[in-house]
């Protein structure tokens, strides 16, 4: 082989690499997410009192809770964002009716 197709062979490789991570967190993701569903609805008050401490936190530095809880659950970023997100919201309308 010569260097071109030495390097499309690596290039492709590594386009298929980051095709294939980015499917595998989206699964991730769904998963964390269907499982928070049902938690949510399985355990409602554990569920209440871990978005409470998570919206106490995000209150006080939003961003440094999503990278907490991405750790935490091994979720994506947007995951994690849209997660607080929701539960920010949620304590908005709340105090708004």
């Amino acid at each position: 082989m010569d260097k071109e197709h030495c390097d499309m062979f690596v290039l492709f490789c590594l386009l298929l690499y980051i095709y294939w991570n980015t499917q595998v967190c989206e699964e991730v993701d769904s998963k964390h997410l269907a499982m928070r569903r049902s938690r949510k609805e399985a355990e409602p008050d554990i569920i209440a009192e871990e978005d409470k401490i998570l919206r106490e936190k995000a209150l006080r530095r939003k961003y440094k809770t999503i990278a907490e809880y991405r750790a935490k659950y091994h979720v994506s970023v947007s995951c994690a964002q849209d997660i607080i997100d929701g539960i920010l919201n949620d304590d908005k309308k709340a105090q708004s009716q």
